[in-house]
């Protein structure tokens, strides 16, 4: 994989109408020890101020950490409950992911994660959620 990479992600929360969001981003990789680690800026749509984001990816987990305007810190390892904070603009929420599914499939030149998990936030279900990242070099 190239220092510079493209990422595409497609998120959709089931049963809720417009629901789909597919973003690209253009990134930076590395590799160190055995994690992968994704690097990428966006705007973020309300505030129009920038977001940081990081992708993990080490053995079976990934995690995703989005810094800016909102906070949030989420770690998907299939079968293991996550609860962090989600911290916006006008206070925080806790937020509970419960992952069924996290198939990663690393490449020479592409990195492909599936997930789907189940979303809660202050102890309120709200999704089912789907989301396919996929990374590939530029």
């Amino acid at each position: 994989m190239t220092d510079n990479v493209n990422i595409s992600i497609r998120s959709e929360y089931i049963g809720q109408e417009g629901s789909v969001m597919e973003l690209s981003f253009d990134g930076r990789y590395h590799i160190k020890g055995d994690a992968h680690y994704i690097i990428y800026e966006q705007v973020d749509e309300d505030s129009k101020l920038p977001v940081k984001s990081r992708i993990k990816i080490a053995d079976d987990v990934v995690n995703v950490v989005r810094r800016g305007q909102t906070y949030s810190n989420m770690m998907f390892s299939k079968g293991v409950e996550h609860i962090s904070d989600y911290v916006t603009s006008v206070g925080a929420m806790k937020m509970r992911v419960m992952p069924h599914i996290v198939d990663i499939d690393v490449k020479e030149d592409y990195i492909g994660i599936k997930l789907e998990y189940d979303l809660e936030l202050n102890d309120q279900f709200i999704s089912v959620c789907k989301m396919d990242i996929d990374i590939n070099s530029r």
